[in-house]
């Protein structure tokens, strides 16, 4: 979550939803230059160290009561194939000695297909605390009503959400692209048992969000 507090504005944060991009918009309209990742003490720090996604109970609702709330949204297909291509194709998942380890112990291919990543989700999540949190359903971060937020976005929707941040903030910043994921099976087709593996897991996401889905240009602004 990042909070600008001048304006009254809220972004709450979901993994694999453009968060990387809302953030470095967030930051760089509250600090007036763009985040560049820092060491201390010969360790890394990113923006998503300073400001992570938290689940939806842990927000400060009583002191952002008043702000204006919002917050960007994906189908669970295409946002668990995002999980899979950066983390799992990319090996952020298993890049640590303890984290293979712990694949290998759970019997874990630490590359596996699309298939069996899917059908070993839970198993995945077990092993690897990066799977877990860019795999929890978008209840986890936004909570089970909708009507909490002022106003949700598909993802496709990156240049309105941008919009209603500049309008609110009077920023002239464009949205950035960042973490974008770039890989031949991005344009694999998914198999419909697949499909359907992820639809019935995340059942809930597509009763509470699924109106927000590729929603191509319709803001769904509470009035």
């Amino acid at each position: 979550m990042i909070l600008l507090h001048d304006h009254k504005l809220a972004y709450v944060s979901v993994p694999k939803c453009a968060c990387t991009s809302a953030k470095n918009l967030f930051f760089e309209i509250e600090n007036g230059v763009p985040f560049k990742p820092f060491a201390i003490s010969g360790k890394t720090h990113t923006l998503h160290d300073l400001a992570r996604s938290r689940p939806f109970e842990s927000l400060p609702h009583q002191r952002i009561a008043d702000y204006v709330k919002v917050a960007i949204v994906r189908d669970p297909v295409a946002r668990i194939r995002s999980c899979y291509q950066d983390k799992i194709l990319k090996g952020l998942a298993f890049r640590r000695k303890p984290d293979v380890a712990a694949a290998r112990k759970a019997g874990l291919d630490v590359k596996p297909s699309f298939e069996t990543f899917v059908e070993k989700l839970d198993t995945y999540r077990k092993a690897s605390g990066v799977v877990q949190q860019h795999s929890e359903p978008l209840s986890h971060f936004l909570g089970a009503d909708p009507a909490w937020f002022d106003a949700l976005f598909d993802i496709s929707e990156a240049e309105a959400f941008a919009a209603l941040v500049r309008e609110r903030t009077g920023s002239t910043l464009a949205m950035p692209h960042r973490n974008r994921t770039k890989n031949a099976a991005d344009t694999a087709p998914v198999s419909d048992a697949v499909r359907d593996a992820i639809r019935n897991r995340f059942a809930q996401d597509y009763d509470l969000y699924g109106r927000w889905f590729a929603a191509k240009g319709e803001q769904a602004v509470k009035a």
